[in-house]
């Protein structure tokens, strides 16, 4: 009866599986990719700011960005068509903004080095390239006559992307000047407009208009192309999405090619168990090979990432030390520094330290609950399993009672994750992070700790706890099949063909269900990667120990292994796996070597330039002072002359006077002087620094070209 019950389920869940795709996919396919036209006005306006209108705030912003950009403001007044729904109590004004000229672009383009791919894919500076080896991504063959013309010319065509990354830089570059006449409480002179009218709820939300001619290529060569495993136009989707949306659809495709290795050999284990019944020793050899598997992968995507990052270069929030703009929603006093002359916010570590005083225990008490909650289900659906038997007299539909727990338990599972959620993101805004990564990072923290011990709480206990192999495949089993998956054993071949789809279905809600997505410029996935490794190593030792004291497989080699021989055999072969995994992630480098080697030959141009241009300036300063200098001997010429007429009685000019004036500047000579030697000196040990600096980037480069040709 069981068995018979399990395979309904199974099939039933498989033809579930199927039906949600093919529906998803026909949903897709039939979709119309009409959307409502632009006016003449507005068709180049990229960006749409939501600004409260109850102040002189806006009256600043759009005479601020006008005079210090050339970018073009328009406020729309009938704020219907974005379907936003207004707080009659706090009104807003909605204004879009645009370049009017593609020059605008190719000026700011140049001027914050923007990165961008020419005609043979190559990725370089704008400010670095001809023209001409552009490649014309934002000229579709649909595009008006406007456009067209405007590539034609000579001018650099930018994708609707690089439209939106160069607005936004050129609005956070907007400093605040106000007139004399003016006050603001919420401005003042010499702050960063943009960023402080968004800390300041001026400018409540920001968001980028779709590109119709560019997302429906985007669905025709991503959404819709249904060949598997072909490659994603990373590229393009980074272009249009963003850097943030690039690197989760690169991860995901890696990801999903990766889970062809071991649904190879899950499926092959299957099968073996299928033909010569379940054996603990083929389980064992997949559970270890898995481990392997999965430093070798998170390798390989370290590699990946690093290229990427490389390819696609520093957000332009970042300037030549990589310094990044502080989050927004950073909070902290408002200091001034004397040495650099700016205002910063400070929030030391003390500060932060005192918040996760009190952020950690409120984790730590609520998984301890998680972890409560759990095991109060498990002893309750273990009573109730031996209180509902048929040897009690329950039978018939009583056999579907003991089922009534696992139940109330998913759907309890499911409120507290999305409680878990709310509660991790009110605590990582208590922190108070100063960058958006660090933000991110530590959410991401908080998120991986909760889904662990929701996933693998319940099975670490059965395993270490309870000790019984069986009660831990049927649970695993039955957890995995309530995620529409059947068979522990072939979990990556449905995790394959689940990212399959995925890829497909997020594609079209990023395109065609949601705001276009914010731009934010991480150079990776962040913390996941350490997420992953961690996760590598925990289940090097789980297995392992699953193996050696819940298996049976050392019992069934070794009848009469002693306990203590069998942890030692546990200790060893785990030793022997991270040694391996240790061994893969020093062997294999995390950056490719044409990466390397291209960064290596990038930062020495990069210190030859700065090289060339300190040397011009110093040099026109030497010849600033030679002729401050020759003046300085004419005027005391001029003085000597002076004191020879005043010797004679033929001046009016008072002997202190002149005199104290050639005492001045006697002084003022020999200080300048000094001044200059020390100049010198400064520029002579720099000169010998710098050339240390070539010398040393020119000897990784030839290492690195040796290598490579080796």
């Amino acid at each position: 009866m069981d068995g018979i019950d399990g395979v309904v389920k199974g099939v039933v869940y498989v033809f579930g599986f199927a039906a949600t795709g093919w529906s998803l996919m026909k949903f897709v396919l039939s979709v119309p990719l009409r959307v409502s036209d632009t006016s003449v006005e507005e068709k180049d306006m990229e960006v749409v700011l939501k600004v409260r209108s109850d102040g002189p705030e806006l009256q600043i912003f759009l005479r601020e960005v006008k005079e210090q950009t050339d970018l073009t403001l328009r406020v729309k007044s009938d704020s219907s068509l974005l379907h936003d729904a207004d707080d009659p109590t706090n009104p807003a004004t909605y204004v879009l903004a645009g370049a009017v000229s593609p020059v605008v672009y190719q000026k700011l383009a140049e001027s914050c080095g923007l990165r961008k791919r020419t005609t043979k894919g190559k990725w370089v500076h704008v400010d670095e390239a001809n023209h001409k080896e552009f490649l014309d991504e934002s000229v579709p063959l649909d595009a008006d006559a406007d456009a067209a013309a405007a590539a034609s010319s000579g001018v650099i065509p930018f994708t609707s992307g690089e439209k939106i990354d160069l607005i936004l830089y050129q609005l956070s570059q907007v400093r605040v000047l106000l007139h004399p006449s003016e006050s603001s409480t919420v401005l003042a002179n010499g702050d960063l407009l943009f960023q402080k009218l968004q800390e300041k709820r001026v400018i409540l939300s920001s968001f980028a208009l779709h590109n119709a001619a560019e997302r429906k290529a985007l669905m025709e060569t991503w959404v819709k192309h249904l060949v598997p495993f072909a490659k994603a136009p990373i590229h393009d989707i980074r272009d249009y999405c963003g850097v943030e949306v690039g690197f989760y659809v690169a991860f995901l495709e890696h990801y999903t090619r990766w889970l062809v290795y071991p649904a190879v050999v899950g499926a092959l284990v299957y099968l073996y168990q299928l033909q010569y019944g379940l054996h603990n020793f083929a389980t064992a050899f997949y559970a270890l090979s898995v481990t392997t598997w999965a430093a070798a992968f998170v390798e390989a995507w370290k590699r990946r990432e690093s290229e990427l990052a490389w390819l696609w270069g520093r957000p332009l929030a970042e300037d030549e030390d990589g310094v990044v703009v502080e989050r927004l929603g950073f909070e902290g006093p408002d200091e001034y520094d004397d040495v650099d002359g700016v205002r910063y916010k400070k929030f030391t570590d003390g500060d932060r330290f005192k918040r996760y005083a009190v952020t950690i225990p409120v984790l730590g008490g609520t998984i301890a609950s998680i972890v409560l909650l759990m095991l109060g289900y498990f002893q309750f659906e273990a009573a109730v399993r031996a209180a509902v038997t048929p040897a009690n007299g329950f039978d018939g539909l009583w056999a579907y009672v003991p089922m009534v727990p696992s139940v109330v338990y998913s759907a309890a599972v499911f409120f507290i994750d999305a409680k878990y959620v709310q509660l991790a993101h009110r605590l990582n805004a208590y922190e108070n992070h100063r960058t958006d990564a660090d933000h991110t990072n530590a959410l991401i923290v908080k998120l991986v700790l909760f889904q662990f011990v929701n996933n693998f709480g319940l099975l670490f206990y059965i395993t270490f706890f309870v000790g019984n192999f069986e009660l831990l495949q049927s649970t695993l089993g039955s957890l995995l099949i309530t995620r529409l998956l059947i068979e522990n054993i072939v979990v990556p071949v449905c995790s394959l063909l689940n990212n399959l789809i995925e890829i497909k279905s997020d594609g079209f809600k990023i395109l065609m269900a949601h705001q276009r997505c914010h731009r934010d410029h991480p150079d990776g996935i962040g913390t996941w990667v350490h997420a992953f490794t961690l996760l590598g190593y925990v289940a090097v030792a789980t297995n392992v120990t699953i193996v050696g004291f819940n298996s049976g497989v050392l019992q069934r080699l070794y009848p009469g292994i002693s306990p203590f021989y069998t942890l030692v055999a546990v200790v060893v072969v785990e030793h022997l796996i991270v040694s391996i995994m240790v061994g893969i992630a020093a062997v294999v480098p995390d950056v490719p070597q044409h990466v390397a080697e291209r960064a290596v030959a990038r930062k020495k141009a990069q210190r030859d330039a700065e090289f060339d241009q300190r040397s011009a300036r110093l040099q026109s300063a030497a010849v600033g002072h030679k002729a401050f200098f020759d003046e300085a001997t004419v005027d005391e010429t001029e003085m000597g002359r002076l004191e020879t007429d005043e010797a004679a009685g033929t001046t009016t000019i008072a002997t202190d006077k002149w005199r104290k004036w050639v005492v001045e500047e006697k002084i003022r000579r020999r200080v300048l002087e000094k001044e200059i030697s020390t100049m010198n000196a400064i520029y002579t040990a720099w000169i010998d620094a710098e050339k240390d600096k070539a010398r040393r980037l020119q000897a990784e480069l030839d290492a690195l070209t040796t290598k490579k040709t080796a």
